[in-house]
């Protein structure tokens, strides 16, 4: 589920086995289970109730409009560089500092019986760089890409409320006013150029020079892009493993086109094709294909 920017509270409630993309300036989870929040928030999420299996991860994809959402929802200011180019600039990211409030109500204590304070306000639940993946949402502009598409801010906004078994629900900021946590902000990160540092560039090898950019994989390219226009800078380690990702496809891609004939291209892509008609079917991630089929259309 991708939430679009949020002015004030986004409440994940009574969920199961879900993944959330949203960038918000407060979230709060009660009573859900293995739910993965891919998220930005200048606030630590706050987890309430019985969660279970619950975790955290930087934001992960870009959609057209997102750079005029977070504007409209006060999530970034319009900046001007040196070289006179507009840039979107965001605060630091709290995702990685989720506070669990019941430890916030009942802290343990020592058998001397004094509280402990040591970092007893936070909860390990954070997503290893090792599964985190990029989100392509397969919506793009008028010249075909993915970019913001709201250079004067004005991107439109995606409906804040998603029916589903839970429910997810934004509220004003007033009815969450008095539970700010008291937690120290880093240092805000560095945006250069207002997104995620560009991949590294590969230095051709053998026929590789004369390569266009049409014949480079589309997940390369399309990564390539989220990294440059995504207004938030992913950490090192998560980074890392997005391009490690590229890097593989890239790989694949080459090995088949350099090692396989026509025909045998031809077969593996049908072969690969087949099993992919077999997994949605069996995983039940049909049911979201034919939903994007019905959204297509209707467009």
């Amino acid at each position: 589920i991708v939430v679009g920017a949020v002015a004030g509270v986004l409440r994940v409630a009574d969920c199961d086995r879900t993944h959330v993309t949203v960038a918000a300036r407060r979230i709060v989870v009660s009573n859900s289970l293995e739910v993965v929040h891919y998220c930005y928030t200048p606030h630590p999420p706050l987890l309430v109730g019985d969660n279970r299996s619950c975790q955290f991860a930087p934001y992960n994809t870009l959609y057209v409009g997102l750079h005029g959402d977070l504007l409209a929802a006060g999530l970034g200011v319009a900046a001007t560089s040196e070289d006179g180019q507009r840039q979107l600039q965001c605060g630091p990211n709290r995702w990685k500092h989720p506070v669990e409030v019941s430890k916030l109500e009942l802290p343990q204590i020592h058998s001397e019986g004094v509280a402990i304070n040591e970092d007893w306000t936070e909860t390990a639940v954070l997503l290893p760089a090792l599964e985190f993946r990029i989100l392509f949402i397969p919506v793009e502009d008028e010249d075909g890409g993915m970019g913001n598409g709201d250079s004067d801010g004005a991107g439109a906004t995606v409906p804040p409320d998603v029916g589903m078994d839970g429910a997810i629900d934004t509220e004003t900021e007033d009815t969450f006013a008095g539970a700010d946590i008291p937690i120290s902000s880093p240092t805000a990160p560095s945006y250069e150029g207002g997104g995620l540092s560009s991949p590294p560039a590969t230095p051709p090898r053998g026929d590789e020079t004369s390569q266009t950019p049409q014949e480079e994989s589309s997940y390369c390219h399309q990564l390539s892009e989220l990294m440059q226009q995504c207004p938030f800078r992913l950490p090192q380690e998560y980074e890392r493993r997005a391009l490690g990702c590229a890097e593989r496809v890239r790989s694949v891609h080459q090995a088949i086109k350099e090692e396989l004939p026509p025909e045998l291209q031809d077969a593996l892509e049908e072969e690969l094709n087949r099993g992919f008609r077999e997994w949605l079917v069996s995983s039940g991630n049909l049911r979201q294909v034919l939903d994007l089929v019905h959204l297509a259309e209707m467009r």
